[in-house]
Formats: structure tokens, C-alpha cells, sequence
């Protein structure tokens, strides 16, 4: 995916906050008390495990057949200082109106893979209590009914906290703390991949200068209407008569739409040329999760047409045609010799000086517009970062700035961007991460591959978030492995930022670039200016009180690339009742608080075919000084023209 989130979630963990207000002062006899020891302080985390101990994997995935039965494990940890009673169960999986992530509300009973699982084994009420920094591992069962539907079935294991306290109006608030872990059944059978791309909506806004370019907004739905988990890399265009192709602003990739679920995208093509009648192509490439073999994957499209009718520049042409159609009738009068033969030359000196002035007037105005256009075009490169809000400076431990290093090392401390955070992101659960992303010729900004280099940060400045940078974090030879900067050596840093039951900012964000050469690295991008003091950023993991060096051996990580071919699962565990079942290796897992910290709508992609680069540059903004040009000819030949008759009537 477009700035792939797989970093922040190297656990595949999941935190929502649901917050409930009562209206009343009083409490209802199923609210839980208020602790003082333990509401707001509360972290704790919940991780697969495989014998009593916690292992590698930051989602439980499975294939098997109908009528399989399949025991695990899962860990729940208490990492606050006094004994804690949590809610463990496991539900089904949703897609939110917008293409997000997510896991039925408790209240709402499962109906598909929530159903199949046992937690806690016989007698488990649903409730388990783990003592201070403790870990407590229950049983998992999965039995997979006989006529279970092939293809893919996902939900999640909960634990869950809900505490109790007062607002400041006096009001009953309940806070329910949910962590989760993915879960991914596939059940073996036919397998029937498929999106659709409808209804594609376009609507067109004209601007008033004559020469320039309106605004184009699509908004289309993506559905999932197969059997599999896909993903999408989307793409827009947007045609004119002419024929020339304008790419819409980035796009991120789609994230992991669920059998049944859709994503509503609207996309803005910032500089569309008025052609009359235009057609919107909507392309969608499908992605696949890291490890998933499917076949019968092709590119979805849809299409829409739409007027973009330049009303101004058709006044402007208008109004010109009236100013040289009065010329020319001034003109024709100036040569009409006069009655008394005394005064024959006086009127035609006078009326042709007229019409000069207005001509030369009109050739002005007209290349004045035509230099306008054509500076505005010099200025219009496809490789801009319009999305970039402010530049980042890097920042070393005692906060100086840092502009040059080497690229097997850690980049600096901490990075500090220049563009402030917005609502919700300037919130109390605002949280800021460093991704990495290879720049390409040919290729809009939101169509770079790219892979996150740190976990998120909490940041006390608003006006400057910022990003701590761990030993344990991915160092920029990491992410050269993967992306080789194959444009002049050019890597680019972004600062997305996150919070609480909202999506990832991906549409506005700080930015700067690194050249690479050899094994050092020198910023050649926009620094946010002399920041490094600018408020604190801390880690999520050392929040967690996690180490914050690397680990002496880890799991290979799955990086999403566009281009390569997905991995295959090796290890396979014993099943009960003569079943397949399969279950495929993940990276190690780091512990999520119930906090804004873990992303819930990232999923490990690789892209089914690579997508086709269209450049922004085209040719379609010839016509207005093609148009300016004639117009020019034409008015010079009048002039010549009207010389030549005063001449012959002298």
C-alpha cells in the first residue's frame, strides 16, 4: 500500500476507545464502579502464544476445510502496577463506511468467524483477572462448521477494560479499553476474487481566469464482491476531447476490504482543463495480503463523463471578437475621404492613430496572457509534493540539527516537522510516526512505494509534531534493501500523524528529502527551521517500558513491494478431526496499549500487477496559447491591412 502503515503495526494489533456519557448523575447497576488506581493509568496488551509462551506472530491466520477443529493460545497482559480484571471473547470483523478495519461492538453477537471460536475452554465466564505486570495464557478453540463457505472468514480476540468516571458537568463516563488481534480463516474451496467500481460520480468547477484550469472532484464506491481479502491501488484520470490524460491528486492505496465490505473515495483533479466533455477513468489494481497465493486477479475500472464547459474564457474570446469588430468599423470610417477637400487627411491621421493604439493595446493584453499561461505551465512540474505542509528537521540527542550521516545508522534522534497538527490530531491522543518513500520519475507522490522507519510517538507540541527515533527503529539501509533510490539518489521522509477513531493522515503531512550516495546520506529537501527544541516526543515503546534496542534475533520482516511475488507458507500445524489446517509465520509482535498508537486499517499488501505510471505533464494545456497565438495573427493583420488601405487612399 501507498505509504505502507505495516511498521506502526508490527504487532497487527488493534486500540478502540469507545467513551459512553450518561445523561444522569446516578449510576445504573450494570456501570462499572469507578478505581482510582487503575482508570486512565491502565496499559496492558494481548498477544497469540504457543505453549505458555508468548510467540512471533501478530495475527492468528488459518487455512483449513469445513468441519476442522484447531486448539491455540492467547496471552493477556497486565503491564500497569496493580491486579487488573479484563473481558476476553472473540467477534467478527467489519468495514467501516470508508474501507477502515474494524471489530463488531460487544454488544453485537457474531455471525461468522466470532462464532467458530471458544475462549477461556469450559466453565469461562469471559472475565480473567492478571495480577500486577503479569501474564495470564488461555485456550483457544476453532471449530469451523461443516458447511462453512470457502474463501476468506476474519474477525478478532478481544480483551477489553471498561472503567468508569466522572466529566466535569458531573456526568457518568465510561471508558471501554479494546485491544485486539486479527484473526484470518480461509476455508479451502473455489476461490472468487472480485471488485467493482461503481457508481463513479464527476463533477467540474470553472475558474475565472480565461486561461486556467478548474477543478474536478470524482467520487466513486469500491466493493468486494468475491470470496477473498483484497486490497486496491487505485488510480484516476480524468480525459478530454483532446485526448490527453490529467492524473488525480495521490491516492492511497485501498486498505483490506472484506467479502461483502466497500470504500466510498473521493479524488480531486486540482487542474482539469475545461475540454468541453470529459471522461473520469477510475482504475483499481487488486492487492493481495503478504503470503496469499490467488488467482483470477485483473484491474477493475469505471467510468463517468461530465461537462467542463471554460464559460470564461468563451466571454473572453466574445468580448475580443466585439473589440476588433469595432476596430474595424472605426476603421472603415477613418477611410471614407471627407466633403471639403481641405480636411482629407486630418481624419484619416486621426482615426488611424486611434485604431493603432487599440490594436497594440489588444496584442499586449493578448501576450501578456499567452506569457501568464506559459509561465503558469513552467511552473506546473509533476514532481511537486503538493500534499507537504511544512519541511522536517533532524534533530541529534542534544538537540541540534542534523543534515548529513550514514545510512546503516540511525537517521537522528528525533525528527520535528514544520506543518502543525490539525483537529483530531492535535488532541490529547494525537500520535506522529516516520515513513520512508522512493521517489519515481513519471509517478504523482501518493503512487510512491514506501514503508514506515519508526513506531508512533506521543508529541507535545502541536505546532510541531514530532518523532522519536529508537536504536531498535529501521535504519535507512533498511529501507533501501527494499526501495533503492533509483531517482538522482533521492529518498523522501514524511510525518503522518494518527489519533483515535480517526483515519491516517495521509493527505497532509511534513516532508523533506535525502540524497544518497555511497553509504552516506546529505538532506537536500525543506527543514522545518531551528525546531529541536520544540516540545518532546516520546515512543510508544518505551511507554510500554519495551526495549528500545534491537533485538538480538527477529523474524523476517514482510515488506509490501508493488511488484513482487507473493510468499508461500511453510509451517504447518497438526489439525484434529483429519482436517487441513495451515498457519502462516509473521514478524515478532510488540504489545498495544489501549491508546491511538496501533493502526487498525493496515494490512501488508503486494500489489497483484504492477501499476501503469501515467505522467502529469501533458500536452493538454496547448489550446489556450494556440488560440492566443491565431489571435495575435489575426489582430496584426488587421493592422497591416488597415496601413495599407490609408496609404492607398492618400
Amino acid at each position: 500500500m501507498s505509504g505502507r502503515l505495516t511498521h506502526w503495526v508490527a504487532a497487527g494489533v488493534m486500540a478502540v476507545v469507545g467513551v459512553i456519557a450518561a445523561a444522569g448523575p446516578a449510576q445504573a447497576a450494570d456501570t462499572p464502579k469507578p478505581d482510582p488506581r487503575t482508570a486512565g493509568r491502565v496499559a496492558f496488551g494481548l498477544q497469540p502464544a504457543t505453549r505458555g509462551t508468548i510467540d512471533g506472530r501478530p495475527a492468528y491466520r488459518y487455512g483449513v476445510t469445513p468441519g476442522a477443529r484447531l486448539t491455540d493460545q492467547v496471552a493477556v497482559r497486565n503491564l500497569s502496577t496493580t491486579p487488573v480484571t479484563f473481558q476476553v471473547y472473540a467477534t467478527d470483523a467489519v468495514n467501516s463506511a470508508n474501507g477502515d478495519f474494524g471489530l463488531l461492538a460487544r454488544a453485537t453477537r457474531p455471525r461468522d468467524v466470532g462464532r467458530w471460536f471458544t475462549v477461556g475452554g469450559r466453565g469461562f465466564d469471559g472475565s480473567v483477572r492478571v495480577a500486577a505486570r503479569g501474564t495470564v495464557v488461555l485456550p483457544l478453540l476453532l471449530r469451523v462448521p461443516a458447511d462453512a463457505q470457502p474463501g476468506d472468514h476474519t474477525g478478532g480476540v478481544i480483551v477489553s477494560l471498561a472503567t468508569a468516571s466522572k466529566a466535569k458537568d458531573g456526568a457518568n463516563v465510561i471508558l471501554d479499553q479494546r485491544v485486539a488481534a486479527r484473526v484470518f480463516v480461509r476455508v479451502s474451496g473455489p476461490q472468487r476474487p472480485g471488485l467493482t467500481v461503481n457508481p463513479v460520480r464527476a463533477d467540474y468547477r470553472g475558474t475565472w481566469n480565461p486561461l486556467g484550469r478548474g477543478r474536478s472532484t470524482i467520487t466513486y464506491t469500491v466493493t468486494n464482491t468475491g470470496n477473498i481479502n483484497l486490497g486496491g491501488r487505485q488510480r484516476v484520470v480524468v480525459r478530454g476531447l483532446l485526448g490527453s490524460g490529467q492524473p488525480s491528486a495521490a491516492i492511497v492505496d485501498l486498505g483490506l476490504l472484506l467479502p461483502g465490505g466497500s470504500a466510498e473515495v473521493t479524488t480531486v483533479v486540482a487542474k482539469t482543463l475545461p475540454l468541453i466533455r470529459e471522461r473520469a477513468e477510475v482504475s483499481v489494481i487488486p492487492l493481495v495480503q503478504v503470503g496469499d497465493q490467488v488467482s483470477g486477479l485483473r484491474t477493475y475500472t469505471g467510468t463517468a463523463t461530465f461537462w467542463a464547459v471554460p464559460w470564461t474564457s468563451l466571454a473572453s474570446l466574445l468580448l475580443l471578437g466585439l473589440v476588433t469588430g469595432s476596430l474595424s468599423r472605426r476603421a472603415r470610417r477613418c477611410r471614407r475621404p471627407p466633403a471639403p477637400p481641405v480636411d482629407t487627411d486630418r481624419p484619416v491621421v486621426v482615426g488611424e492613430r486611434r485604431a493603432r493604439r487599440l490594436g497594440v493595446s489588444a496584442t499586449l493584453a493578448v501576450a501578456a496572457l499567452v506569457s501568464g499561461a506559459t509561465a503558469a505551465h513552467a511552473a506546473d512540474t509533476p514532481y511537486a509534493d503538493t500534499a507537504a505542509t511544512g519541511g522536517i528537521t533532524l534533530c541529534d540527542g542534544a538537540g541540534r540539527p542534523v543534515t548529513a550521516g550514514g545510512i546503516s545508522t540511525a537517521l537522528a534522534a528525533s525528527v520535528v516537522g514544520g506543518g502543525a497538527a490539525q483537529a483530531p490530531y492535535d488532541g490529547e491522543t494525537g500520535a506522529a510516526g516516520l515513513f520512508a518513500f522512493q521517489p519515481r520519475r513519471g509517478a504523482l507522490p501518493g503512487e510512491w512505494s514506501g514503508q514506515g522507519l519508526t513506531a508512533l510517538s506521543r508529541f507535545t507540541d502541536k505546532a510541531h509534531p514530532a518523532v522519536e527515533i529508537l536504536p531498535r527503529d529501521a535504519t535507512l539501509q533498511t529501507f533501501l534493501n527494499g526501495y533503492p533510490a533509483l531517482w538522482d539518489g533521492l529518498v523522501q521522509l514524511r510525518i503522518y500523524l494518527r489519533a483515535a477513531g480517526a483515519p491516517t493522515n495521509t493527505s497532509a503531512y511534513s516532508a523533506t528529502s535525502l540524497r544518497v550516495s555511497g553509504d552516506r546520506w546529505v538532506q537536500v529537501g525543506p527543514a522545518a527551521g531551528d525546531v529541536c527544541g520544540a516540545g518532546t516526543a516520546t515512543s510508544v515503546v518505551r511507554l510500554l517500558g519495551l526495549p528500545t534496542t534491537a533485538p538480538a534475533k527477529t523474524a523476517p520482516r514482510a515488506t509490501a513491494r508493488p511488484t513482487s511475488a507473493p510468499t508461500s507458507a511453510t509451517p504447518t500445524d497438526t489439525a484434529s478431526a483429519g482436517a487441513a489446517v495451515t498457519r502462516t509465520p509473521s514478524p515478532p509482535a510488540t504489545t498495544s496499549t489501549a491508546s491511538p498508537t496501533a493502526d487498525a486499517g493496515s494490512v501488508a499488501v503486494t500489489a497483484a500487477s504492477p501499476a501503469r505510471q501515467v505522467s502529469s505533464s501533458g500536452g493538454g494545456n496547448r489550446w489556450p496559447v494556440v488560440v492566443a497565438v491565431a489571435l495575435l495573427l489575426a489582430v496584426s493583420g488587421f493592422l497591416l491591412r488597415r496601413k495599407r488601405g490609408a496609404r492607398d487612399s492618400s
